[in-house]
Parts: structure tokens; sequence; C-alpha cells
């Protein structure tokens, strides 16, 4: 957090918007993961502010999905939700497909927050879509559909080591 300070500091006294943008979001990650959500909220705003000034639509759209990931920890669903939407449509419109499947996960991990399964379980299955087309893209993978039988999101979030569930 110092050295985000420190780059917030020095990007202002040079007037360098892109900078600025950075150490805000980084100082609201730092914020985010020490549990501090209505700093990160604070920070994510006054980035918000920068990249849509100086037309940083993939600044815009992850400042979007940090401010969402804060809300839905301060158990507000509503402007989690309100936040969710619009880095959506930025990542869908720029076609950063990555970016769009690491947002989908999170949402299907807000709705996992709220007890929202079901809803939980469309976001993992579109990001998965996703990260097939990708990998299929990229010269690997392979589309298959495959009737599993009947298995609950919750057991398959569980048992893989790449979700996290905090209950």
């Amino acid at each position: 957090a110092k050295y985000a300070q420190l780059e917030l500091c020095l990007s202002r006294e040079i007037n360098e918007p892109r900078f600025e943008e950075r150490a805000l979001r980084f100082l609201g990650w730092v914020a985010y993961y020490n549990n501090d959500y209505s700093s990160t909220v604070k920070y994510s705003l006054e980035a918000i502010v920068i990249a849509d000034s100086i037309g940083d639509r993939n600044g815009l759209a992850r400042c979007y999905s940090d401010l969402a990931n804060s809300y839905g920890m301060m158990q507000n669903a509503s402007k989690a939700n309100e936040y969710y939407v619009k880095a959506m449509e930025i990542f869908k419109e720029e076609n950063d497909l990555s970016a769009l499947s690491d947002l989908l996960k999170n949402i299907g991990e807000g709705n996992i927050h709220f007890e929202l399964y079901d809803e939980a379980e469309k976001y993992y299955n579109e990001a998965l879509d996703i990260d097939c087309d990708i990998a299929i893209a990229n010269g690997g993978g392979v589309r298959a559909q495959v009737e599993s039988g009947d298995i609950t999101l919750i057991a398959s979030t569980t048992e893989n080591p790449y979700f996290s569930i905090n209950p």
C-alpha cells in the first residue's frame, strides 16, 4: 500500500491520470483484501471518474467490477448487481472474453454469497462456455456436452480448488 500511496501522490503531482487511476484501484484492492469494503468503494469511485475522463473503458469496467464485489461483501445485492451489469456491458462491447469470464465467475460467487445457487450456476456455466471458446480459439480444448447426472453447485464448487466459498 505504501508504494501505491506514493504512486498516487506522484501521479497527481505530474498530472498523469493513468497512473492515478491505477494507484487508486490498487489501494482499493488492498482495502478489499483487508475487509475494508467502504474504502474500496471510495477508491473505486475516484478511479471511475478518472477512467471515464481519459476514455479507459477497460479500467472503467474493472472499477465497476471492484465496486460490485465490495457492495456484495457489504450485503448490498442491488448495488452489486448494478455495477456488475455495467462492467459486463463494457467487457462485451470491448469483446474482452477473458475479463468477461472472470466477471461472470465473480457474479457466480456473489450469488453463492446471497444463497442464490441457481443463479450462481448459470453464471459459472456461462463463464465455462467462454473459457472453452478461448481454449478452442487458442488451438486447444474441445467442446463436448456430457450428461453427468445430478450434481449440485455446492458439491462441485466446494470440491474445486479454483473456487472459494465464503459462507
